[in-house]
């Protein structure tokens, strides 16, 4: 409202009546910079450097699909997961890249998701505002339906028709039994595998022989070896692979990363460049 006459004054007359035909707003300059990174196949920049990413993808700047017969896992809080101690990362020093450059080790929180840092504002009264710097560790990634996106979690263990850890299956059969577990003596005394502290329980073991011989009663014995057997089931003779109930699990893995680029790249791809990768 600026210059409504609302009352009888000189020069004027009736009648007095004015409608409203301005606003004042308060308006505000910021900076804001464009992000580093595009967000790939169909995701949404929401924030400078952060995107939400379209249904089958996933990543920073979404250009990692999902794979679902890989160990993605929905409602993984980090992009990718590996050990959860240091005592896991000693068992893998050995394998390691002595030059690495990135370790997700407990001084990251064992995850590869940035910390994130933004602004916090926030009015004391109508004329005073504070503004304070927070970091976020380990933030999610989006998703474009609202939500947050999973990960993969690192294996060297495949999930088969045989195994599978979502299921709960575990392949049940005299003559069968699981190449990851760790070591450990069998019922007919011997060892069949050899990992050594990778957190895979047996999910299969083997009974004791059903045979004997006479020269296990009796050392030394000139009679001949005479077999005493304990089955009328010839295929239990030199024992059996039963599935113990214990739980498939993934064992320890560690995720490494190269972030060195070597050779030479084009930054710029011509029309008949990409013809020929075509």
């Amino acid at each position: 409202l600026w210059n409504a006459v609302i009352d009888p004054s000189q020069n004027t007359t009736q009648p007095y009546k004015y409608l409203i035909d301005r606003q004042v707003a308060l308006a505000s300059f910021h900076n804001v910079t464009q992000g580093a990174f595009m967000c790939a196949n169909g995701g949404s920049c929401i924030a400078p450097d952060v995107c939400s990413c379209a249904q089958g993808w996933i990543g920073f700047d979404c250009r990692v699909p999902i794979c679902e017969q890989g160990f993605y896992e929905v409602e993984q809080e980090t992009f990718v997961q590996g050990v959860q101690s240091n005592g896991g990362m000693d068992l893998f020093e050995r394998f390691l890249d002595p030059n690495r450059q990135y370790d997700l080790d407990s001084s990251r929180g064992f995850t590869s998701n940035p910390d994130f840092p933004t602004t916090i504002e926030r009015f004391l009264d109508a004329t005073t505002i504070v503004r304070e710097e927070r970091i976020f560790s380990g933030s999610r990634y989006y998703s474009n339906d609202g939500g947050f996106q999973g990960g993969y979690e690192c294996s060297i263990r495949g999930v088969t028709e045989w195994e599978d850890y979502r299921s709960g299956f575990i392949f049940d059969h005299p003559n069968y039994w699981s190449r990851y577990m760790d070591e450990h003596i069998e019922g007919d005394g011997r060892i069949n595998s050899t990992w050594k502290g990778m957190g895979f329980d047996p999910i299969h073991q083997k009974t004791h022989k059903l045979v004997k011989y006479s020269d296990e009663f009796a050392p030394g014995n000139l009679d001949g070896k005479i077999a005493f057997m304990y089955t009328d089931e010839g295929y239990r003779e030199n024992g059996v692979w039963m599935a113990t109930g214990a739980k498939w699990k993934k064992g320890l893995c560690i995720v490494e990363f190269d972030r060195r680029c070597e050779g030479s790249f084009k930054h710029i791809i011509s029309k008949d460049d990409l013809n020929k990768i075509r």
